[in-house]
């Protein structure tokens, strides 16, 4: 399947609990009904890595077989029906299509772990197949020793959108069982060796957050 992420931005001078109501109680269903969708995570930003604020308020991942069923979608009038509700709730949002690949999966059923998410960016005159190559064969060796890790996913970038170059190369994700278990890891001595490697290898200045994920609908079991 294909993945399409939306990181996303509240309207001006919408309180981030207004943007949470609309999200989860409209918009949800309004794109959950969108054609073919196959699943659909809404990811609501708690806090930044550092526990400011995050850098955005919302992700949004919606699921589709193939790139060529996502732009017949979008070229629709459901789409658009969609899309006219965003000024209800967003003054932006960054988008972009991605594979997906399971590394590490321990969460226990039945359980509503947190999610973190850093957007990845290879660094200057480093090529996508460089920068996906060192990610999956060395980075992910370390990454998968993160104390409290439940999971972890890398999300290399296949394109914008509109078939154009993607915003970022990728989105590594990983759950941790709360945000009590993530801030505890996130202290823990073990990221300075994270961030000298990945300082060392990926472009400067990551965006960093974490979110509580909703999941919408999923028509991928079995």
């Amino acid at each position: 399947m294909i993945k399409l992420t939306g990181l996303m931005n509240r309207r001006d001078l919408m309180t981030r609990e207004a943007f949470a109501d609309y999200y989860v109680n409209q918009n949800f269903a309004l794109a959950s009904r969108l054609p073919g969708l196959r699943k659909y995570v809404g990811g609501l930003s708690l806090i930044s890595a550092n526990g400011d604020d995050p850098p955005f308020d919302a992700c949004s991942q919606l699921y589709w077989e193939s790139i060529e069923e996502i732009h017949s979608i979008f070229l629709g009038r459901d789409w658009n029906r969609t899309r006219s509700d965003h000024p209800n709730m967003i003054n932006g949002r960054t988008m972009l299509l991605s594979e997906e690949i399971e590394l590490l999966d321990r969460v226990p059923a039945g359980t509503n772990p947190v999610r973190y998410i850093a957007v990845l960016t290879r660094k200057d005159a480093m090529t996508f197949a460089e920068f996906r190559s060192y990610w999956l064969d060395t980075h992910v060796e370390l990454a998968l020793q993160t104390p409290n890790l439940l999971r972890y996913r890398a999300c290399p970038a296949i394109a914008g959108l509109n078939d154009d170059i993607a915003p970022f190369d990728g989105l590594a994700e990983m759950w941790f069982e709360s945000l009590d278990a993530f801030r505890e890891s996130f202290d823990d001595p073990f990221w300075e060796r994270l961030r000298d490697d990945y300082y060392g290898n990926f472009a400067m200045g990551r965006l960093q957050f974490v979110v509580e994920d909703h999941l919408v609908l999923d028509q991928t079991a079995g």
